[in-house]
């Protein structure tokens, strides 16, 4: 074996050893890429939930306003209540002092009835 003959031994050999590094790296590319897949699908996944939550918390903030808006016409309409139940009371209590009056001056009516037929009377 002449040293040209030789020399392409040697240089196939160190070919065949690039050949396998390549395909090692190559597989190692592999895992890498589909780790890179994965790891992308799973970003992908935990920004949809995300952007579920932000849309959760939106309505949740929402709900919190009605409910506070709630809180605020109930706490209104009790106020309302109360007010009606003090202008009826206001009403009766009128009511019962223009029916004492009356009685008052049916009183003195009478009064002055009797004191006229007395009057009468005497006369």
């Amino acid at each position: 074996m002449g040293p040209a003959r030789f020399h392409c031994v040697v240089e196939n050999k160190e070919n065949k050893e690039k050949n396998q590094e390549n395909e090692v790296k190559n597989r190692e590319n592999e895992v890498k890429n589909q780790e890179n897949q994965e790891n992308q699908l799973k970003n992908q996944e935990n920004q949809e939930n995300q952007l579920e939550n932000q849309l959760k918390n939106q309505e949740n903030q929402e709900n919190q306003l009605k409910n506070q808006e709630n809180q605020e016409n109930q706490l209104k309409n009790q106020e309302n209540q109360e007010n009606q139940l003090k202008i009826q009371e206001n009403q009766e209590n009128q009511e019962n002092q223009e029916n004492q009056l009356k009685k008052q001056e049916n009183q003195e009516n009478q009064l002055k009835k009797q004191e006229n037929q007395e009057n009468q009377l005497k006369s």
